[in-house]
């Protein structure tokens, strides 16, 4: 770039100084806009090389609790500790994908809804609501008390919801393979009344009902609140109490 053949072209007569370094100040301009590029592209070329290092580094090195469990310098819960419905699980999973069951609604506990298996990730079932967007889709353990086989709705004249426009024709694989669950009676029978902790919020006891019992297990209602405040429990739950405990306690007790 020739500096001073430019602003011998631009200087002529009766221009001021202050008009002759346009050039120069163009020629200036463009060193910096390259130089500005050459750093963009060298930024560019650092940061791929550094993830795909990252990458390669990833897939070499894979995440173990025994090296975690040193470098933080902590312990594990010994195994112990854990209950037997904690434990690891010793029948196997056999539930594939496209098995149809019936399930509850795990956001309306008071529904019972034809599902299907989508997904099976070792003991955990991934269920999608026949009909309805993958959004809704939610997991569970093979053995969770929240599944049943095909026509336990029908068996036991509870309500089934359908699935969202179903086809005129459509071929459904039953669920064959239902796991052994506890058949215990329980106690507690639809209508009677209690009081029970909300578990959405804690610190509120409300007066409740139980309206539906499967099993040992029974559904708890909160007096003329939504089913989306629902909750499946058993006795043994730390979250119900008898009537006027709140009382004898000298807790609060929200009314319906």
């Amino acid at each position: 770039f020739d500096i001073p053949a430019c602003n011998q072209t631009l200087a002529k007569p009766g221009q001021g100084p202050h008009e002759i370094p346009l050039c120069l100040h163009s020629w200036q301009s463009l060193q910096e806009s390259t130089r500005s590029e050459e750093r963009h592209r060298e930024d560019e070329a650092r940061m791929k090389s550094k993830v795909s290092g990252s990458s390669a580094t990833n897939k070499k090195k894979m995440w173990s609790w025994d090296q975690y469990l040193e470098e933080e310098r902590v312990t594990a819960t010994p195994a112990r500790l854990f209950t037997e419905q904690q434990s690891f699980p010793e029948n196997r999973n056999g539930f594939k994908v496209g098995m149809r069951l019936e399930g509850i609604d795990p956001h309306h506990p008071s529904m019972f809804c034809v599902l299907s298996v989508a997904e099976v990730i070792g003991y955990r079932l991934r269920l999608h609501f026949d009909g309805y967007p993958e959004c809704y889709d939610f997991w569970v353990n093979a053995d969770s008390p929240d599944i049943r086989p095909a026509g336990w709705c029908e068996m036991t004249g509870r309500r089934l919801h359908p699935p969202k426009d179903p086809p005129a024709a459509v071929c459904i694989h039953l669920t064959v393979c239902i796991c052994q669950q506890i058949e215990t009676i329980s106690s507690f029978q639809v209508g009677m009344k209690l009081e029970a902790v909300d578990r959405k919020n804690p610190c509120l006891v409300c007066v409740a009902s139980v309206a539906d019992v499967i099993d040992n297990r029974f559904l708890v209602h909160f007096d003329n609140w939504d089913d989306t405040y629902d909750y499946w429990c058993d006795a043994s739950s730390p979250h119900i109490h008898p009537v006027g405990w709140c009382q004898e306690h000298g807790k609060p007790l929200t009314a319906p």
